[in-house]
């Protein structure tokens, strides 16, 4: 168990796209497991009276060498278990060593028993592994789980559970010190387990009505439900493939309904797979983790009262083809205290630009920073200012308007800003929010988030050939060309099958995206149909590839670059340089420190660092009219 100051824990944490400030504590690090450790292990966690902002698991893969393939063939449920003992004692018998006196016939019994106690599992996350035919997970892939309502179980000496016999694991549990939006107190399994359609076990027997108190210390109230579907070849090829509507009744009332199904599959960032990867599946996706559903019980249930919980699923009739259908569910009830802000807005995560894993798909970027907030105070969230930049540099502002209750989260897509102090040392992002509702933010420790990158590839030519060949299915594919301002350049859609299209562009210096979309969800080349095999590539005009995307890519390929233009220089810097006016639309007078001697050489770049004006000069003064 590790423990970082407060600027530690934000040069580590935003490797991971997550660079809380610590504020008043540290950030504790717990390596649970790592490549090739045991998969199933005690380990000792913070005291549970240590104060958190939030827990956080790091979910790490990567391919093994020592096997064929180095990653699992196949897609795989595997969970993150968490045992607790329950004080009640259990027994087996280990061994039976029976003889048989034949002078006194008297019959003797040696019996050897194991004593342990009783423990009760908890599943803290669920994950599943990706198809591992021709897969590189390189150095690594992370997942990011936030693991805080589980809190009051992760402390002391805790035996966990996660990982499987195919890919190896490291997995870390951190724990952010601070004050968190409401402190999470207790864990309650109510229903777990794994009910089927069609069988004596059926689902509406499984999932029937419980009796549950509410602890009497309880100000809010929260069910956390982890569902997946598995089985398929039947009626509807369920429960797999099949989004069925899974529904909470408290005290006989329907307060929350669900329909159990994961959509974006085909933008996964771990691609391409081996296996049926693209396909939408019962809220999982091969290479992807499970997402979990939180129901906020707070407005109907009573603390010191017991409240009928009813977990009812769609019914559905098999047919008795096929696998099995069944679902496999994990529920608990969580109970918190009182809510510590009542306005206050959080950071949540950076979404670009970042190195983080899961966002790969969004990165790199040369244009608008997308982030997600929160609102983490009981009053209604409306507005709220963010600055944002490069660390270090020209910072921005933006102020969002919307309308977020407590605890729920907004993407934010920022505007445009200057790339200017980008370089080697420093691929740094932040985002900081203020001002909530235009008042007093409650709880400056959670405002700012930061963010290490790369920057967007800049080609070499400025003019070339966007060439695409279709597959058989032509009319799902589209592309287009936006600049900075977002506007579309250049496009090509409704296109005709085993087709080759080439357009050329001559691209002005600048940031660009070039974005390509495939409507089937399969890419334009794919082992498990009959489309046939197409390409997209950008072409030199003198006739070599410039740059060649893969064909099995699901649903879209996002590529940022700029043209003619880098995101920064490195500067030396050699006194103060006075320029004015600033900004300005055409004449600028420059005057350069008296500390230099000899020959300067003066360049002048826009926000997106093209150069409009260069001179060398050994003069003290320049006035240049270098744009319009």
């Amino acid at each position: 168990m590790k423990k970082f100051k407060t600027l530690l824990l934000i040069a580590f944490v935003t490797l991971v796209n997550i660079a809380l400030k610590a504020g008043p504590g540290d950030t504790t690090v717990v390596q649970v497991m790592t490549y090739g450790s045991a998969q199933d292990t005690t380990v000792v966690f913070p005291s549970a009276s240590l104060s958190t902002y939030k827990v956080l698991m790091m979910y790490k893969l990567k391919c093994n060498p020592a096997q064929s393939p180095a990653c699992g063939e196949w897609d795989y449920l595997t969970y993150t278990y968490l045992y607790q003992g329950t004080g009640v004692n259990d027994s087996t018998v280990a061994s039976i060593d029976t003889t048989f006196d034949v002078n006194q016939n008297i019959v003797s019994i040696d019996t050897t028993w194991n004593v342990f106690e009783v423990q009760e599992r908890f599943e803290l996350a669920r994950y599943i592994t990706p198809y591992g035919i021709n897969l590189d997970l390189g150095a690594g892939f992370t997942w990011v789980f936030d693991i805080s309502d589980y809190k009051p179980l992760l402390h002391d000496s805790v035996r966990i559970s996660a990982g499987n016999w195919q890919e190896l694991l490291d997995l870390k549990i951190l724990f952010i010190e601070g004050t968190p939006p409401r402190q999470p107190y207790k864990v309650t399994n109510i229903w777990n387990g794994q009910p089927a359609y069609g069988t004596n076990t059926s689902i509406e027997t499984f999932l029937n009505a419980r009796q549950v108190p509410i602890d009497a210390n309880s100000a809010n109230t929260r069910l956390k439900m982890r569902v997946t579907g598995h089985g398929f070849g039947g009626t509807e090829n369920c429960a797999e493939f099949c989004p069925k509507e899974h529904s909470i009744l408290v005290n006989g009332t329907q307060r929350y309904s669900k329909v159990v199904w994961r959509d974006n599959c085909a933008v996964n960032p771990v691609y391409p797979q081996g296996g049926t990867w693209v396909y939408n599946r019962t809220n999982w996706c091969p290479g992807a983790e499970v997402w979990t559903y939180d129901v906020e019980l707070t407005p109907w249930v009573t603390a010191g009262q017991t409240s009928t919980l009813d977990y009812n699923v769609e019914p559905y009739t098999w047919d008795g083809q096929g696998s099995l259908p069944y679902f496999a569910i994990e529920t608990q009830l969580v109970n918190y205290n009182a809510p510590n802000f009542v306005l206050d807005a959080a950071i949540e995560d950076i979404v670009s630009p970042t190195n983080a894993d899961m966002y790969g798909r969004a990165n790199p970027i040369c244009a608008r920073p997308e982030i997600i907030i929160k609102n983490t105070g009981t009053t209604a969230l409306t507005s709220v200012f963010i600055t944002y930049g490069v660390v270090g540099g020209t910072p921005y502002t933006y102020k969002w308007n919307g309308n977020l209750n407590f605890l729920d989260t907004a993407h934010v897509t920022l505007p445009t800003f200057s790339w200017a102090g980008v370089g080697p040392g420093n691929y740094n992002f932040y985002a900081t929010l203020s001002a909530p509702n235009d008042g007093t933010d409650e709880y400056q420790y959670n405002n700012t988030a930061k963010s290490t990158f790369v920057p967007t590839p800049s080609l070499t030519e400025s003019k070339f050939e966007i060439r695409m060949k279709t597959n058989n299915i032509g009319s799902q594919n589209s592309w287009e060309l936006r600049n900075l301002s977002g506007d579309v350049i250049a496009s090509r859609d409704n296109c005709a099958n085993n087709t080759v299209y080439k357009d050329t562009v001559d691209l002005a210096p600048g940031c660009y995206e070039f974005k390509l979309l495939d409507q089937g969800e399969d890419g334009l080349s794919w082992w498990a149909n009959n489309d046939g095999a197409g390409y997209i590539r950008f072409y030199k005009m003198s006739g070599s590839i410039l740059r060649s995307f893969g064909a099995d890519f699901g649903s879209e390929i996002l590529y940022n670059f700029t043209v003619g233009t880098v995101l920064s220089t490195d500067e030396n810097t050699v006194g103060t340089m006075l320029m004015f006016p600033n900004p300005s639309a055409g004449q600028v007078y420059m005057e350069l420190p008296n500390s230099d001697t000899g020959d300067k050489l003066v360049v002048v770049t826009d926000l997106m660092g093209k150069k409009v004006f260069e001179k060398t000069t050994a003069s003290k003064t320049i006035t240049c009219c270098i744009w319009t």
